[in-house]
């Protein structure tokens, strides 16, 4: 243990935190120098970068459902890869060797979650981009499992960075709502105590809207650019009231959620408007973007009981270069803090990943709105085509 307690020691360390939230436009990679410890810590970033998935792992993560013991075994190794060459990358733009990093800080993809709120069947979670590998090709002691413990103990496991909000924004002497917008939206109170901090997911973030643009392009776009086609709609306000109507939004907190409820499963059903004449699809993604604003501002109405100052907004639902920026999502607790999985550094000589046995085109089960059980994040085959 030697190593761990020369880490302690130091009184800076160099940190690169990788992650890919439910959006899953990327492997973001940040460098970060991190000193002290508790309300104490400061954080300096050095460097971000937001880093592509290769095309066939991108196929595949977008019909997780699909797969097979096989494929989530290839899919966990090769996205463990593909993070470990997003710490090779932010590296070499700083000029740095990975013996110049103490750690790397991963969470993954995750590809299913089914947390307790949803009282369905063994609440689980399961994130992909195995931390061994990540270790073994960059030769950097790697941390990851961020959110597994939580749920053991009977937690939600997300959102996952409240603990890291209130380190940042404790000392302000504000009431500050640190709101994510990835694909599902998440929020943190933040007051001067930690007892008051509350966090949980508040709805859909562009996880509908980017679902619509998919099934719209066939699969030729990803998302809507500028918000360029959300911009030429209308609000359709019969639709926004059943949307509005949604149970989860009525759900106390702790609760998180996914694509699971607000990914392409809704968003299949609520095309067929597009399909059958009733509305445009422009009208649609408008709709859909103000349903993410409402359940958001509906969340605060219903469930933060201190009045904010001010909001810290971070939106990865603005533009393609600002998408990936801030990602929120672990349940703060001092279990949760102490049970993340250490892969410990043991340098060698970088290998290539095996062939994948990936299939993008094969076939989803049918799936529908009445189906009780969680589903992946896609809902319907990947055509195999990429940005």
């Amino acid at each position: 243990m030697n190593w761990l307690s020369s880490l302690l020691s130091k009184k800076e360390k160099l940190v690169v935190g990788l992650s890919s939230g439910t959006s899953m436009d990327g492997i973001d990679a940040a460098l970060v120098a991190i000193s002290g410890s508790g309300a104490d810590t400061e954080v300096r970033i050095e460097d971000f970068i937001c880093r592509d998935y290769s095309p066939t792992a991108k196929g595949i993560l977008f019909a997780p459902h699909a797969l097979e013991a096989a494929d989530v075994s290839d899919l966990n190794f090769q996205l463990g890869s593909e993070f470990a060459e997003a710490v090779v990358e932010i590296l070499r733009r700083n000029g740095l060797e990975t013996t110049d990093v103490d750690l790397v800080g991963s969470h993954g993809q995750t590809i299913f979650h089914n947390p307790p709120s949803l009282n369905f069947d063994i609440p689980s979670t399961l994130q992909v981009g195995e931390p061994d590998v990540i270790c073994e090709e960059t030769g950097i002691t790697t941390v990851a499992d961020f959110r597994t413990r939580d749920l053991a103990a009977g937690g939600e496991g997300a959102p996952l960075v409240p603990y890291a909000d209130f380190i940042l924004f404790s000392g302000t002497g504000k009431n500050i709502i640190a709101q994510n917008i990835g694909g599902i939206s998440n929020c943190a109170l933040v007051t001067g105590k930690f007892e008051e901090l509350i966090a949980f997911d508040t709805g859909p973030g562009n996880s509908l809207v980017d679902s619509v643009v998919r099934i719209d392009s066939d699969d030729e776009m990803f998302y809507d650019k500028d918000g360029a086609m959300a911009s030429e709609g209308s609000v359709d306000e019969g639709l926004l009231r059943e949307l509005m109507r949604d149970f989860y939004l009525r759900r106390k907190p702790p609760k998180s959620t996914g694509t699971e409820r607000f990914g392409m499963e809704m968003a299949d059903q609520y095309f067929l408007l597009v399909e059958n004449g009733e509305l445009a699809v422009e009208d649609l993604l408008r709709t859909l973007v103000e349903f993410t604003a409402r359940s958001i501002a509906d969340a605060y109405e219903r469930f933060v009981t201190r009045r904010p100052t001010w909001t810290k907004w971070c939106s990865a639902a603005a533009a393609p270069e600002t998408r990936s920026w801030c990602r929120g999502s672990p349940t703060v607790s001092e279990r949760f803090l102490s049970s993340f999985r250490t892969t410990t550094a043991s340098p060698s000589t970088p290998r290539k990943p095996s062939p994948s046995r990936f299939s993008p085109t094969k076939p989803c089960a049918p799936t529908g709105e009445t189906c009780p059980r969680p589903r992946g994040p896609g809902a319907r085959p990947f055509s195999g085509k990429s940005r």
